[in-house]
């Protein structure tokens, strides 16, 4: 895989993560404006599942791609190295399993955090969203598990849309860099 084939991978993901959510959001036009904060349930479910479906996918790509650098673990910076060493002592694999990505079924802050380190990222890269980030966790988990009975807010569902639009357009500039700039190596 090229870094251009990454960052076209990204893309692709992106774009379709977007125009789906677009496409709900618009829906919002066709409803009376007395179940619009009940609609933005939903959508705030749609958002969480974007947010954390992309980083899964998006971190598991640029796995590939240094994988398909066909490096050893002395080439690669600590991170790396040490996410390669996840099934050393099961199979002696050489390359990093793609699977070592773990969004642990809630995108926690601390887990995005965890993921980011194990490939080599820095770690305080969203620290400026943290509570969005968690607060976006809570509210879908209340919503998905029946307890959060009202409505979302205009104004909350946009802070949380604004959010995590800027952590996957984020996330997938900072990979293209780490890749063009081969900042994953040692």
């Amino acid at each position: 895989m090229t870094v251009d084939e990454l960052r076209a991978a990204l893309e692709v993901e992106l774009a379709w993560r977007q125009e789906e959510l677009a496409f709900f959001k618009n829906q919002l036009n066709e409803i009376a404006e007395e179940n619009k904060n009940k609609y933005r349930k939903s959508l705030v479910l749609i958002l969480y599942s974007h947010l954390e479906g992309y980083i899964k996918i998006c971190l598991q790509t640029y796995v590939q791609y240094i994988n398909s650098q066909r490096l050893n673990r002395r080439d690669v910076n600590t991170g790396l190295m040490v996410a390669s060493m996840h099934k050393e002592f099961v199979a002696y694999e050489k390359n990093i399993d793609d699977q070592i990505i773990d969004t642990e079924s809630n995108l926690w802050y601390i887990v995005l955090q965890k993921n980011l380190y194990k490939v080599g990222l820095p770690i305080d890269l969203f620290d400026d969203c943290q509570s969005d980030i968690d607060a976006l966790v809570n509210r879908r988990n209340s919503i998905a598990h029946g307890n959060f009975r009202s409505g979302v807010t205009a104004e909350e569902f946009s802070n949380w849309e604004t959010k995590v639009y800027e952590i996957l357009s984020a996330v997938t500039r900072l990979l293209y860099d780490y890749a063009n700039n081969e900042k994953y190596l040692a």
